[in-house]
């Protein structure tokens, strides 16, 4: 799990006793089946005013347009990488497609 908080403004990795396990609340799409569950222990200081936890570091849009950004402009990884506007999603926000391969290496090699 990751933790936001007030004090410092970044996600963290937090807990203990971090468990990913089956509970005993029933499915009632898939019949004698249960959900899965992550549970963990965190203990709160004094100085937490305000936090969010989440299973994992949250990525939004803007960090992987800054991600696809920094791979375009390193000449190292553009020898590897190549990037194109793939679609446009219904916000209309552009959906990149991202190539990774040997760009040296003729294409019926590969």
């Amino acid at each position: 799990p990751a933790l936001w908080g007030i004090a410092n403004e970044i996600w963290r990795p937090a807990g203990e006793n971090i468990q990913y396990h089956r509970s005993h609340v029933p499915r009632s799409d898939a019949p004698g089946t249960c959900y899965y569950a992550l549970s963990w222990d965190y203990t709160f200081e004094p100085e937490d005013t305000c936090l969010f936890f989440s299973f994992c570091v949250p990525f939004t849009y803007s960090m992987l347009r800054e991600s696809l950004s920094a791979i375009d402009n390193n000449p190292l990884t553009r020898l590897w990488c190549r990037q194109h506007v793939l679609c446009t999603t219904s916000g209309d926000l552009r959906c990149d497609h991202l190539i990774i391969s040997n760009s040296a290496v003729k294409t019926e090699k590969k």
